[in-house]
């Protein structure tokens, strides 16, 4: 050891001193282990907290039994934000992570334990498409010819149709012998639609893409719709 025997100093440890017993051994391993802890407790700075009562209002502390300290707890952070709305104060709740990545690249590939902290689990999406079970070679068969439609033609689409047929002919489109063949060639027709609705899939082959040989994918740029097609789609979705 570096000091030397607990007990008579010379170049071995107290265990195999010749000159003390077991009990010797013994007391001299305790009051070095209490004098051990008495130091270490001298060194420490302790803090407690005092029960506060009627007269006191500001939390208190006692630093190592002797001196007694008002004290703010602090949360940490560098600034408290709180959100007023016109009933109440904004209370949120079940706050997840923001991941803020600096990266040039256009893809980021996460693991599953990030995903999770985020508040995103995978797995439900995961069983959902396996549950599909779609095969990118589905077959349907050779269709012959284009498959014909039930009648739809009633009172609402034959008073569209004429007023398509009349409009054409105020606009001296067609004459008159012209807007009657118009309107026999459009009744003809049992397909019409006046809104989209949730038909079943139509059975025909899927539509591959390929991209020649040597060919290189380019990525356009964000398109602009008018605003009266946008208003149009958004209409037309919402009735869906």
């Amino acid at each position: 050891p570096r000091s030397g025997c607990f007990n008579c100093g010379k170049d071995h440890f107290l265990s195999d001193c010749p000159d003390a017993d077991e009990a010797q051994k013994e007391a001299i391993l305790a009051k070095r282990t209490s004098k051990s802890k008495a130091y270490k407790k001298h060194r420490v700075k302790r803090v407690e907290q005092r029960a506060r009562d009627a007269d006191r209002v500001r939390p208190m502390a006692t630093i190592n039994g002797a001196l007694d300290m008002p004290y703010c707890a602090d949360s940490g952070v560098d600034a408290r934000l709180t959100l007023n709305t016109a009933t109440r104060p904004l209370r949120c709740q079940n706050l997840k992570r923001c991941l803020v990545v600096e990266s040039n690249d256009s893809e980021l590939i996460v693991g599953r334990l990030l995903l999770m902290e985020l508040g995103i689990d995978v797995d439900p999406e995961l069983e959902q498409l396996a549950a599909r079970d779609i095969s990118d070679n589905d077959e349907f068969g050779d269709p012959n010819g284009i498959p014909l439609c039930a009648v739809t033609l009633n009172d609402d689409i034959a008073k569209t149709i004429e007023a398509m047929v009349t409009g054409a002919a105020i606009r001296e489109v067609v004459d008159a012998a012209g807007a009657v063949r118009l309107r026999r060639i459009l009744s003809s027709f049992t397909g019409w639609r006046l809104v989209l609705g949730d038909d079943p899939p139509a059975r025909v082959p899927p539509l591959e893409l390929q991209l020649k040989p040597n060919a290189r994918p380019y990525r356009c740029k964000v398109r602009q719709y008018s605003q009266k097609n946008l208003n149009f789609w958004r209409s037309s979705t919402q009735n869906l």
